[in-house]
């Protein structure tokens, strides 16, 4: 079996091991790889045997964990995949198959078992669901739902707080064949059960003993991939509230109380409890808890210090990392290889990861662009409102022809196996992963009449940390002062939301624009990163890139 190179650039120096698998391999990925072994006949020794092999036949590996996982279906696939087909011709998935989503999802079998905990912020009360009682509802709603008209293939979407009646609500969507958005209307679709069943049985080690809290709101594409996790029989903790308050230990005291297994949460969270000094090692039992999931962000390497040292020494701290794209992950978490500090653990089966040079070249402990070389289930399949596809093929596919291009810098340590996110390498914002596009921001800051024009463009720190800048460019006649930038702010917490509001806002005396009309933001984000401009030929004003070089303001990030 051909394996990737090993060999990179630059120097990896020898990682901490933060965690290590306790031996036993009995986890469900280790009786996953002895199965795969013993039907087509391969010495798989290893996770990294058994992801070379996922990728390598990836055909094989779908149907192979399609049987392993028990999805239930009413018509069997035809076909898993078109191999002769690439990852940008968008080949359809195990075709012929027919299976609903939401039967898959409340197929556990013990009625009186707690499917759903929901929990609100100050108060008390904890409501539990039963599986039973959560099917029961469903159904209540998917009748209501017909009863409304709606059908196979309408949009439904929730306007809810994360609790009860939007599981209760996405499930009868999904039994229908509707399909479901909870205000955020960018998620794919195609593959996403069998996708989630594999980061959730396989990676995750995942099944009807644990209990899992993931720290998310109804909009962000966490909420579905935790609600996923019904198949395996595992209980959902919904909590609707601040994580910190009443106090910062609100969710330490729920892992406690609900015998939370798997917690997940952002990255940001953990370095605030840090900044707070909290050890919930010394006021928490936490004796349930195995694992810690951490996405939204790059998880800094001192957060896996923090982890071990003040929350707890054996829980497996699992950093996650996928996009709303594919709404699921490319890499995370793994019961079968060490933890190292600072570092994702390790590609997911079935993900043909690689970072890549501007040449389109492969680049192993180098930083690179985070590409997938080939199909993957959950990939979408197209784009509202754009009927030729081009919109979808500008956004994953111009960067390298036929390679999905993520819009993430990474580097893939060559030793270790591990992944470093280095942050976004487009012009997208995703800070603590609300993901938005700049639209949004000059949609309500550029209806004040004291600003001309502005700037939104994202900026990073060592540890590849984001925050959002904002650069106004004032009207004539009005000045850039306080009062305008406490104006601003409550105008974007109050038409998008608070996790939308620049950390940063300064006026700046020119916007620099394209020959044909559209402001630069990519460019501007590498001057501000101190990195060289090319081609600024292209650019109707270039001088005005210089305005934003060595702001002293942006210095101490």
């Amino acid at each position: 079996m051909s394996k990737q190179p090993r060999a990179g650039g630059e120097e990896i120096l020898e990682c901490q091991v933060m965690w290590e698998p306790d031996g036993k391999k009995n986890t469900q990925m280790d009786r996953f790889r002895a199965a795969v072994g013993a039907a087509c006949g391969l010495a798989l020794e290893n996770y990294d045997d058994l992801y070379h092999w996922s990728v390598e036949s990836y055909s094989d590996f779908w149907a192979k964990f399609w049987k392993f996982s028990g999805i239930i279906f009413s018509r069997m696939y035809d076909e898993v995949v078109d191999t002769s087909k690439g990852i940008a011709d968008v080949p359809e998935w195990f075709r012929g198959s027919r299976l609903n989503y939401a039967e898959n999802l409340l197929r556990h079998e013990e009625n009186d078992k707690v499917a759903l905990y929901a929990a609100r912020e100050g108060e008390e009360e904890i409501v539990k669901v039963t599986f039973e009682e959560l099917r029961q509802q469903v159904a209540l709603f998917a009748a209501a739902m017909r009863k409304m008209g709606v059908k196979q293939g309408d949009r439904v979407v929730g306007y809810l707080p994360n609790g009860v009646h939007a599981v209760e609500a996405m499930l009868a969507a999904a039994s229908i064949g509707a399909i479901w958005s909870s205000t955020s209307p960018d998620f794919g679709v195609n593959g996403t059960l069998i996708q989630h069943l594999k980061e959730h049985i396989l990676h995750g080690n995942m099944n009807s003993s644990d209990t899992l809290l993931y720290y998310t709101t109804v909009g962000w594409m966490m909420w579905n991939w935790m609600v996923s996790a019904l198949a395996t029989g595992a209980a959902l903790v919904l909590y609707d509230g601040s994580p910190l308050v009443p106090t910062p230990n609100v969710l330490w005291d729920l892992v406690d109380r609900l015998g939370i297994t798997i917690l997940g949460t952002g990255a940001k969270w953990l370095a605030v409890l840090e900044e707070k000094d909290l050890k919930p090692m010394e006021t928490h039992s936490l004796q349930t808890l195995h694992t810690v999931l951490s996405t939204g962000s790059p998880l800094k390497a001192q957060s896996y210090d923090y982890v071990c040292r003040c929350i707890k020494s054996s829980v497996l701290l699992g950093s996650i990392s996928g996009g709303t794209d594919i709404i699921s992950c490319f890499m995370g978490q793994n019961f079968s290889v060490p933890v190292y500090r600072g570092e994702i653990q390790a590609r997911n089966l079935g993900m043909a990861v690689e970072a890549w040079n501007e040449e389109g070249k492969a680049v192993w402990g180098e930083s690179g662009e985070l590409v997938c070389t080939k199909p993957i289930p959950c990939q979408p399949t197209h784009f509202w409102n754009d009927e030729n596809g081009s919109k979808y093929r500008k956004a994953y596919f111009s960067r390298f022809p036929g390679v999905w291009a993520h819009g993430d810098y990474c580097r893939i340590n060559p030793k270790t196996g591990g992944i470093v996110m280095l942050g976004r390498s487009d012009g997208t914002l995703n800070p603590n992963g609300v993901r938005f596009g700049s639209s949004e921001i000059y949609n309500i800051v550029e209806a004040f009449e004291e600003v001309m024009d502005s700037l939104c463009v994202p900026q990073y720190n060592k540890d590849g940390e984001e925050r959002v800048l904002l650069f106004l460019k004032m009207a004539s006649g009005h000045a850039f002062g306080p009062d305008l930038v406490k104006s601003i702010r409550s105008a974007i917490r109050r038409g998008l939301s608070a996790r939308h509001v620049p950390s940063v806002i300064l006026e700046t005396k020119g916007i620099p624009y394209t020959l044909n009309g559209k402001k630069v933001e990519v460019a501007v984000k590498q001057v501000i990163a101190g990195k060289a401009v090319e081609h600024r030929g292209a650019f109707s004003n270039p001088d005005t890139l210089d305005l934003y070089r060595d702001i002293p303001e942006l210095r101490d990030f």
